[in-house]
């Protein structure tokens, strides 16, 4: 280098970085007081008629320092306004493809066309093309500050950190929809007309990007293990014997040089972002190609499912190898993450129904979006309704949005009456007749009661709105565990991803392992029938029509799987255990009452497979688990560690116990003593130890274990045997609703003359519209019951 141009280089080198200070400071100077003696930012309204939406440009910076403030400008455009390339392509294209993969192939297409064609346009608008962001806000003090079109606006770091990182790696001409600042969060028609559209914005948007916040040590090492795995995986890696054989060494005290990394992914699985109520419609306009950004870590959704099913497949042996305090995996905190990396591809296919105009039946919408609203999180519990309005079907939607028109009114008397995180009255009388009109429209759209048994099991001591018992306080957490068919990890959209994963996982998987949800199809304990259902003028009360069948007599102890301390809590068997009188089984011999059994603890009424769940394989183990069903407390000593070693010398599989089959084991020990169908529970399980013939499958394990949460084995005073919500007292009735796929236990209301709900009651035996028999022989007659 010339010595001139040293001389220049050093020159700049010593006057750059106080040039840039003096440039950043004097931005902030500037705008803070043009913030004290100007105006500030006025939003422009939109029109819906033109279908229009706020973006953000990001600017670029006038200088390298990464200090310096964001400054940026929102454009209002139409998503009417297709570019007119794209236009005529629109009409060539496969209308079966999902949208983002339609997306894609345009892309494609235009880009080839532009190296033929320069000039060729590229986005799908005229004004170009956008990404929307799916993030979670975070504490929401507004610390930090950007320049919005020559004014300074406080934002929540949150968005400060997702602006940075788009500056620091796309175009000046990228668009996006953010929707702190693309909504006017002052005004709440703007946003309330926002909440209807999310679905078009999000559908819309050239692509969904998730952003999961600032990166750490810790995340960066999650984000590449979730990269690894998954490309290790869907070239048919074993993660299976992997970890477990790294279990081992780390028991040992020998080194596993992922081990921290596998504790931060637990720990990224347990973000807030997955709990987010707005994350579930984001998630589904999506696809498994959306970019996953955790500080300047990249992975895609599909690498983050993937890393989620190895997590789950293998929990126990990562709780082992993972140094982190969140292992084990399976916590209340990881349940979203969970539930919604599960049904992500269910929700986008209801997502497609809607759009098509497809019918969509009760037991889809609970499965999976009803599910994961309930337990998601919000500001405002009203959003656990308005944060799903696009995946509902459109009648019900539409239904909804007319209670959403009255949040205008009802906002300024919330804030007239606001008294920091407690509850107002007008809100209270808000949210509830937001959930009442909800059940209601699910109810009269579907001709379906199945809503009723959506509640928290102990709604009636924690609610504060004062709800009906047939009407779901969605603001409770849901705490009886649905289950998940076994190919939910393999549906029809994202079929593509899956099919080079590896395919042992699908062995041993029976009819008798699915979900009832999933396995009865059209089946029902109602036959199929509407009955007459109607409501009272003030919404108070629900008349419908009904069967009697049974009432409880036994109750199992609870086995409450979710709480560590209380599955290892001693229990008082007297108070928590009520034994059944009736000693005989109306399912016949000794076989018939076990798969009786084995069908009411896997929820399969139609046990239509001849291949068997073999639950009932593995032994007893032994005198230690005889004591703990005795005595109502679970421990694991020298005794048991003695059984799994013999288990083991007759060919059984040790790692089946670092699997499900472990919590399955505490599970069978709390209920050991039940006496069910004549003899104890512990009695269905072989006393002696043999060979290994065939082994429980993990999927039934699951679901076994799932079905129990929050729930009990129940006997009625005909013998029969039942699974329900917790709360199930003694001389608690059952029916048969007409509208309810299931049995429903009522409990005599005693302040009105009618019934509360209790909830839903697998009985073996009604579970196929049994008792509509004798309804059509005249045997007996339906009764009108008043639910209130």
């Amino acid at each position: 280098m010339p010595p001139l141009k040293r001389i220049a280089s050093a020159c700049y080198s010593l006057i750059r970085k106080p040039f840039e200070i003096i440039v950043i400071f004097g931005l902030k100077l500037a705008f803070r007081i043009r913030n004290i003696f100007g105006s500030k930012y006025r939003y422009q309204s939109l029109s819906t008629s033109l279908n229009q939406l706020r973006l953000l440009r990001i600017l670029p910076p006038f200088t390298s320092c990464p200090e310096e403030p964001i400054r940026c400008e929102l454009q209002t455009v139409s998503l009417n306004d297709l570019n007119p390339y794209y236009e005529t392509w629109l009409k060539t294209a496969d209308p079966a493809l999902p949208p983002r993969q339609q997306t894609r192939e345009w892309y494609a297409y235009a880009e080839d066309k532009n190296k033929k064609e320069p000039g060729y346009k590229l986005g799908r608008f005229q004004w170009g093309d956008f990404y929307a962001i799916s993030y979670t806000w975070g504490p929401t003090d507004l610390s930090n500050s950007i320049i919005l079109e020559g004014h300074l606006f406080k934002v929540p770091h949150s968005v400060e950190s997702i602006l940075r990182r788009f500056r620091a790696t796309t175009t000046k001409h990228q668009l996006i929809w953010i929707d702190f600042l693309s909504i006017n969060q002052q005004d709440s028609e703007d946003k309330i007309s926002q909440i209807k559209r999310m679905q078009t914005i999000f559908s819309s948007a050239g692509s969904v990007v998730v952003h999961l916040g600032d990166g750490s040590p810790d995340s960066d090492l999650a984000m590449d293990l979730i990269n690894k795995v998954a490309y290790n995986a869907m070239r048919g890696f074993d993660y299976k014997s992997f970890l477990v054989d790294k279990a081992g060494e780390v028991a040992q005290g020998i080194p596993f040089e992922d081990q921290k990394a596998y504790g931060a992914v637990c720990s990224l699985f347990m973000h807030p972002y997955w709990g987010r109520m707005w994350v579930i419609q984001e998630l589904a306009m999506g696809d498994d190609l959306t970019p996953v950004l955790c500080g300047t870590k990249l992975a895609t959704l599909q690498n983050v499912r993937i890393m989620m099913k190895v997590v789950i497949d293998n929990s126990v042996a990562i709780g082992v190898v993972s140094d982190s305090a969140d292992s084990p995996f399976f916590t209340t905190r990881s349940a979203p993450a969970i539930g919604l990396m599960f049904s992500i591809g269910r929700l986008r296919q209801h997502y497609r129904q809607r759009q098509a105009n497809i019918p969509i039946t009760y037991r889809e919408l609970r499965s999976p979006a009803l599910s994961l609203a309930q337990a998601a999180s919000v500001t405002h519990i009203y959003d656990k309704v308005f944060g799903m309005l696009g995946l509902l079907p459109k009648n019900i939607s539409a239904d909804m949005e007319k209670v959403l028109e009255e949040l205008t009114s009802v906002t300024q008397e919330i804030a007239m009456q606001q008294n920091g995180d407690i509850m107002t009255s007008a809100e209270a009388t808000y949210v509830g007749k937001v959930y009442t009109k909800f059940a209601k429209s699910i109810i009269r759209r579907n001709e379906d009661l199945d809503v009723i048994f959506a509640r928290n099991t102990f709604q009636d001591q924690h609610s504060k709105l004062g709800l009906p018992t047939w009407v779901t306080d969605w603001s409770l957490q849901p705490d009886r565990s649905g289950t998940v068919p076994p190919l939910d990890w393999n549906f029809s959209q994202d079929e593509h991803i899956w099919r080079t994963t590896n395919e042992s996982e699908q062995e041993n998987i029976t009819l008798l392992s699915r979900s009832y949800t999933c396995a009865v199809g059209s089946k029902r304990a109602d036959a199929g029938r509407v009955g007459d259902i109607q409501f009272s003028s003030d919404e108070k009360f629900l008349f419908c029509q009904g069967l009697l069948i049974s009432s409880i007599d036994g109750v199992a102890p609870e086995w409450p799987a979710l709480n560590h301390e209380d599955r290892s809590r001693k229990i008082n068997l007297s108070e928590e255990m009520i034994q059944s009188r009736v000693r005989h089984s109306p399912y016949g011999d000794e076989k018939e009452t076990a798969n009786a059994l084995l069908r009411t603890m896997l929820f399969d009424p139609m046990d239509e497979n001849d291949q068997k769940s073999a639950i009932f394989s593995v032994p007893w183990f032994g005198e230690e688990a005889d004591e703990n069903a005795a005595a109502g407390h679970l421990t694991f000593e020298e005794r048991s560690v003695t059984f799994l070693r013999q288990l083991i010398d007759n060919g059984w599989d040790g790692r089946l116990f670092l699997g499900p089959m472990g919590l399955f084991e505490e599970l069978r020990r709390r209920l050991g003593s039940f006496q069910i169908g004549g003899k104890a529970f512990k009695d269905y399980f072989p006393s002696e130890i043999g060979p290994c013939k065939t082994r429980p499958s993990d999927n039934d394990l699951h679901v076994a274990i799932g079905n129990f949460q929050r729930r009990r084995l129940v006997t009625t005073q005909t013998g029969h045997f039942g699974l329900a919500p917790s709360i199930v007292k003694p001389g608690d009735e059952i029916f048969v609703l007409l509208g309810c796929s299931c049995p429903v236990i009522l409990r005599k209301c005693p302040v009105h003359r009618g019934y509360e709900v209790v909830g839903e009651c697998y009985v073996e035996g009604f579970m196929k519209g049994e008792c509509m028999d004798e309804i059509d022989e005249g045997k007996t007659q339906l009764q009108n019951i008043t639910l209130c």
